[in-house]
């Protein structure tokens, strides 16, 4: 072990060969396949195991325990989070596996300030953004024209629970109110289009209670 621990023979997932402590290991948690070289960006990473050799149990054991080669933390690995341009089904399902090998409620927890909620916006935020779930279907419309961030999920077993963990909160007219719609009409610099939007959108909600 001694003499493989100054060798550089750990290959690394971008094909060269390192010293076991100058190579570092995803967390063990990660699904155990080629999925998360397509939703990390792992050059912001530094040098990382080839994945394959990861998935191995009694290499990963070998690397660690033996050759003292480090892991990388979760809320570092989050930080290379590379959400997909177009479907975004499969890196959903990825989160969810992940989460469901990690310890219970870890991942949730970390990705509270990660952007990894797509919204019907097209945007990706992170739940301490204010992301809601969608409004039920008996709630008033939200004008157009008012920004409110509506998460945009695929139908996924798990997606749902692990985003709420994260902090999307369910759609709540009266939360809405609080922090979308009184900042925009006690702003003394908002525009007339964006102060009418929040006003339609306040009369929609006090219509529509009984």
């Amino acid at each position: 072990s001694k003499r493989m621990a100054t060798s550089r023979f750990v290959l690394a997932d971008d094909g060269r060969a390192f010293l076991p402590g100058e190579v570092r290991m995803l967390p063990p948690s990660l699904p155990k396949d080629g999925r998360s070289r397509q939703h990390l960006n792992l050059d912001r990473l530094g040098a990382i195991v080839i994945l394959g050799a990861q998935s191995d149990s009694h290499v990963r054991r070998f690397l660690v325990d033996d050759l003292e080669c480090l892991e990388v933390g979760l809320d570092e690995t989050l930080t290379a989070l590379q959400p997909p341009d177009g479907e975004i089904s499969r890196y959903a399902d990825w989160l969810v596996e992940w989460s469901d090998k990690a310890p219970r409620g870890h991942l949730a927890r970390s990705l509270t300030d990660v952007p990894c909620v797509h919204t019907t916006d097209g945007a990706w935020l992170a739940p301490s953004d204010g992301v809601f779930f969608p409004r039920e279907r008996d709630a008033p419309e939200i004008p157009q024209s008012l920004t409110v961030p509506i998460a945009a999920l695929p139908e996924i077993e798990g997606l749902r629970s692990l985003m709420e963990g994260a902090g999307v909160r369910p759609f709540r007219w009266r939360e809405v109110i609080f922090e979308r719609l009184l900042p925009v009409l006690t702003d003394e610099n908002c525009g007339d289009l964006e102060r009418e939007a929040a006003l339609t959108a306040l009369r929609r909600y006090l219509e529509s209670e009984p």
